[in-house]
Parts: C-alpha cells; sequence; structure tokens
C-alpha cells in the first residue's frame, strides 16, 4: 500500500476514533450549570404537569357523576312525561267519548221535546174539540 492510502485509512480511522470518543463524553449526564438548571426546570415542570393532570382527572371523576346522577334525573323525568303522554290520551278519549255522550243525550232531549210539544198540541186540538 502506497503511503497516501495508509495516510488516508489514518485519517478516517482518526476521525471515526474522535467522534466516538466526543460522542462517549457528551453521553449520559451532564455537569454544566446551565444544563442542570434546565434539567432541575424541567423537572419541576413535569411534576406541575403531572399534578395538573391528577386534578383534572379528579375533576372529570366528579363531572362524570353529575353526569350520571342528571342521566338519571332525566331518565326519570322521560318516563314520567311518558306517563303524563299516557293520562293525557286516556283523558281525551274519555273527553271524546263524553262529547259523543252529550251530543247523544242532546238529540234524545230534543226528541223529547217535540214529542212532549206534538202531545200538548194533541191535548188542545183534543180539548178545542170537545167544545163548552
Amino acid at each position: 500500500m502506497s503511503g497516501e492510502v495508509i495516510g488516508a485509512i489514518g485519517g478516517i480511522l482518526g476521525s471515526v476514533l474522535s467522534f466516538s470518543a466526543f460522542r462517549s463524553l457528551r453521553s449520559g449526564r451532564v455537569a454544566t450549570t446551565d444544563a442542570d438548571t434546565l434539567w432541575k426546570q424541567s423537572q419541576d415542570l413535569i411534576d406541575r404537569l403531572l399534578n395538573r393532570v391528577e386534578v383534572l382527572e379528579l375533576a372529570m371523576a366528579g363531572l362524570r357523576r353529575e353526569v350520571a346522577e342528571k342521566d338519571g334525573r332525566i331518565e326519570a323525568l322521560s318516563n314520567e312525561l311518558i306517563a303524563l303522554r299516557v293520562e293525557l290520551i286516556q283523558r281525551d278519549e274519555r273527553i271524546a267519548h263524553l262529547e259523543h255522550e252529550r251530543d247523544r243525550l242532546a238529540d234524545r232531549v230534543a226528541e223529547l221535546e217535540r214529542e212532549l210539544a206534538h202531545m200538548r198540541a194533541d191535548d188542545e186540538f183534543a180539548g178545542a174539540g170537545r167544545g163548552p
């Protein structure tokens, strides 16, 4: 091999070793003051967010209970409304029946009044024919 090839391989090998050494130094725990501060701030932020998530989960559980209670009340009111509608239908049917009976009785009263008027007319006619 020529010296240039060995030099090129040595340069590439040196670069790879240098990059690997640099990377191993940068991995793991960072000891700089700024990095430690950022790490603490991020941990504080994570802790606050976790606490906020816990508070929100508790609030959601309360809202779910409230919704379940309201769903129960809505169902009870819906059942009551159905019962009232059935009662209203029954009353409407009763009213229709009573109106029919009223009309039938009014027709019967009119018929009886006509018969009474005829009877009176017949009595008057019979009385007029008897003479004084």
